[in-house]
Order: structure tokens, then sequence, then C-alpha cells
């Protein structure tokens, strides 16, 4: 049987089955719903031949074309759902819900499955993710200087039940001169938007939201419009820690990695640097000694982060030192500080 699912429905419904997308590789791969099989009707030449004669020569053309393509693909597709589900149970889209992924649904209901269709397809997935992002809601930002370990205060906030989005971690990226190293390859603008935006979908408007304080940019990508302007107006929770933790945190994190990334990373951070400190940097780590390099960072981090809040920041500042020595301490106190906080109390937090 085949069912028409909307993107509501199509939300709760991905968590128990396993959805599968019938657009060519190329599309697939600039964009897609998170988890998604990717099980192409038209390969990316294929989908150009049709697109041509639909252009060319009409709609119907087209569809003749596509069922000739399609013909001895008939048992690729339903082998590949087998390969990788045994759930009779499954969910298709393609670009607009039309006539791929009902093809391949009516194939699959053909063959025994139980088969649902994302109506409006991806388009309409995407359009309803970036309206709902749109609602207004709580939201905190957790901030501090470098070494402070928000990522991973963050994490500790998810674990103890606080509504979380990891900004970095999604983009692949830390946002800074040294934010690329050790992270995956970025995605593309507009699978970074899914991607960032989707958990909003699942999280309860009652609640608050925590993020990080962050730039807009962070590497190739952009914080969409229709999260930045919440940042732009949630209070930033602002994290004060010893300089010793911070500057162990960092020799942690960077410590591990060869000479060679670490001074293509400096490299980049010359114009802000300057010559002399660039120098400075360098050679410390080209000596082995990266715990000078990353005082002498720390230094240059610390200055532009207090420049930054003292002329750029707009929201609603509200400091707090942290005593604990891990990031769960540091998570259960900031639950504590903004339980009993009114500016945050005002924010429908905790």
């Amino acid at each position: 049987m085949i069912h028409q699912t909307t993107v509501t429905e199509f939300l709760k419904k991905r968590l128990q089955c396993p959805v599968f997308d019938v657009r060519s590789p190329a599309e697939y791969a600039h964009a897609h719903i998170p988890n998604a099989f990717n099980i192409p009707l038209f390969s990316d030449e294929e989908r150009a031949i049709v697109g041509t004669i639909y252009k060319q020569k009409g709609r119907e053309d087209a569809i003749r074309a596509g069922l000739e393509i399609i013909g001895p693909h008939m048992t690729r597709l339903v082998d590949s759902v087998k390969a990788i589900t045994d759930q009779d149970e499954i969910i298709f889209y393609c670009w607009r819900g039309g006539m791929r992924s009902r093809s391949v649904a009516m194939l699959l209901d053909f063959a025994g499955y139980n088969v649902h269709l994302l109506t409006g397809g991806y388009k309409a997935f995407k359009t309803f993710l970036r309206t709902h992002a749109a609602i207004q809601r709580p939201f905190i930002l957790l901030g501090g200087k470098t070494g402070s370990g928000k990522t991973a205060i963050l994490s500790a906030l998810a674990s103890q039940g606080e509504q979380v989005i990891d900004l970095e971690g999604i983009a692949h990226h830390k946002g800074s001169g040294f934010g690329a190293l050790g992270q995956d390859t970025q995605q593309s603008q507009e699978q970074f938007i899914i991607d960032i935006l989707l958990p909003l979908a699942y999280f309860s408007q009652e609640k608050p939201v925590w993020l990080e304080h962050e730039g807009r940019r962070l590497g190739d990508v952009n914080i969409p419009e229709e999260l930045w302007v919440h940042m732009e107006k949630a209070p930033l929770l602002l994290t004060e820690l010893p300089l010793t933790y911070r500057a162990q945190r960092l020799l942690q994190e960077y410590g591990q990695f060869p000479q060679d990334k670490l001074l293509a990373c400096v490299q980049l951070l010359e114009k802000r640097l300057g010559g002399a400190d660039t120098k400075k940097v360098s050679t410390a780590i080209q000596n082995n000694d990266v715990q000078t390099a990353l005082t002498i960072l720390m230094q240059h981090y610390d200055n532009s982060y207090s420049f930054n809040k003292k002329n750029k920041i707009t929201n609603t500042i509200i400091p707090l030192t942290l005593s604990g020595t891990s990031p769960e301490e540091h998570a259960h106190e900031i639950r504590i500080f903004s339980s009993n906080n009114p500016i945050f109390k005002k924010s429908g937090s905790l």
C-alpha cells in the first residue's frame, strides 16, 4: 500500500522507518534529508537526458524516455532496498514528490512493501524547516574565551537533558584559523542549513535552545538567517575559567597535530597576529614548544574576544565564573545558575 505522508508526519515516521532518496547522485550529494539512503532512479547522465527531452519535446516524450531507462533498473532498485533493510515499511522522496518517487513507490508496493511517499518531496521538507525555524522560542548563547571548552560543555548540557544545537560539530569547523584541524570535509551550504535547522523541528518551543556564541561564518558555511536572527537577540551567558585550565585544554586539543598542519594554520592568521607574533608562534611550533605557541595565540584570541564583546555584541551579557574541573561540572553549574536567573526565566529557560 502507498501512503501520502505530510512533512509533519514524515518527521515522526523517519525515526521508525528507513528513508530512501531516489534523486540522482549529484542531487543527493549536494543536499539530502539526514540519514536517507540514495537509490537513484536515474544516474546523473540519464537525468540530464530526460530533462533535455522534456525541454525540447515535452512531458509525454520525457515520460516515455524515462520509462525506457527505468525498465532495466527495476530489479536493481528492489535489490538495493533489500540490501539496506529487512523492514517492510519504507519511505521515499524525490525533489517535489513527483513521478520519480511515485514510480519507485509503485514498484516497491508491487514487491510487497508498505510504502510512504513524502508529499512535496525534499523541497517541501526544506521549506518546512526554514519556516518552522522562524518561530519565536527561547535561545541562550554560551560564550567564553578560547580554551573554555564550550563545545564540551554544550555536549554535557545535552547529556543532562538540555536542548542543544552544536554549530561547530554540524559545520565540521570550529570557527577559527585552526577550525578545520581534525574535521571532516565541510558540507554544502544547503546541507548545512538542513542539518542545523532539523533539530528545531524536534525541540520543545517552551524550553530554551543552547548554542555556542559564534560569528556567522564557520569555515565555508554561514549560519542561516532563520537561526541568526534568534542568536542576535538571545542572552549571552559569558563563562570565565582559569587561564591554566584553558591552556591545558588547548594543549590536549591541538598538541596532537603535526607541525606542518599547525604552521599552515598560523600562516592563515598572519594578518591578524602581525609579523612578529606569527614568527614567534611558528618558531615555537618548529621547536616542538606547542605550549608557548598556544600561550601567544591565547593572548591574541583573548584580546580579540574582549574587543568584540565590548564593541560588537548587542546581546544581554550575563557573566558567570565557573569553579568546576570538568565540562560535566561546568554544565551542572550553568543549569543551576540559569534556573535561578530572572533573565533566563523570562526567556523561558529551565
